[in-house]
């Protein structure tokens, strides 16, 4: 019986772990260079409530990624 997210580990650009919950948090902002440019940067962070495979991967009980997004209309 999983814990966790059902299917977190089929998504192909992060690792998620399927054997114990966790909190995602998502933070970010968009700032207009000029009226049609934008950069929009933002941190996803997975906080575990336990190390979901301490044999596996050890110390493993958090888990970020940073993004940039550019936004050009004309």
């Amino acid at each position: 019986m999983t814990t966790g997210l059902p299917g977190a580990d089929g998504i192909d650009y992060w690792i998620l772990s399927t054997q114990q919950p966790f909190r995602n948090y998502i933070f970010g902002g968009e700032y207009f260079l000029l009226p049609t440019i934008r950069a929009s940067p933002n941190l996803e962070l997975v906080k575990y409530d336990n190390d979901p495979d301490p044999t596996h991967f050890p110390g493993r009980d958090q888990d970020r990624i940073f993004r940039i997004t550019f936004f050009w209309s004309w």
